[in-house]
């Protein structure tokens, strides 16, 4: 049978065995709470105009970020907004980051934002291909970065499944 002692002996074999249970769970909310805070910090509300200018700007880090806006914002509406990006010109500077070598994180936005498009209508895939983006896709092939490459195949993907021309 079971003694009284049976649960202290227990708790020898834990982390937190002897300390305050709830000084844990502060710990963990507090470094939720400011991961919560610095995913918030991190996300920048870009507008349409703020992504072009941004696009259009000579700053990389910049690029990445404008580019990551872009993809957020045609990845999370029920109608995205595939042709104001058309129309803003952003496409010839999407396939421009697909050949940014030393920015794969950049690429990889620039490649996600031309898949959303491919995979809209015909005249938005033509466009994406108007703009020269098969090229740079299939180079990204080869991409040592993983992530980079997948996200390459599915935008040739969406560009191939939608008509046999391209």
């Amino acid at each position: 049978m079971a003694t009284s002692k049976a649960p202290k002996e227990r708790l020898k074999n834990y982390k937190y065995r002897g300390k305050e249970m709830s000084l844990p769970r502060q710990q963990r909310i507090a470094s939720s709470l400011q991961l919560r805070k610095t995913r918030k910090d991190e996300q920048v509300n870009f507008t349409l105009d703020d992504i072009i200018q941004a696009v259009n700007s000579s700053d990389p880090i910049l690029h990445f970020r404008a580019t990551r806006a872009a993809r957020e914002m045609i990845s999370q509406e029920n109608t995205p907004p595939l042709n104001l990006i058309i129309e803003a010109g952003l496409i010839p500077k999407l396939v421009d980051f697909l050949k940014a070598t030393p920015h794969p994180k950049l690429q990889f936005e620039a490649a996600w934002v031309l898949t959303n498009i491919a995979s809209g209508t015909s005249e938005q895939t033509r466009a994406v291909v108007k703009e020269g983006a098969i090229q740079p896709l299939i180079e990204l092939l080869c991409s040592p970065h993983l992530t980079v490459s997948e996200q390459a195949v599915w935008a040739l993907g969406n560009i191939a499944g939608d008509c046999a021309e391209f």
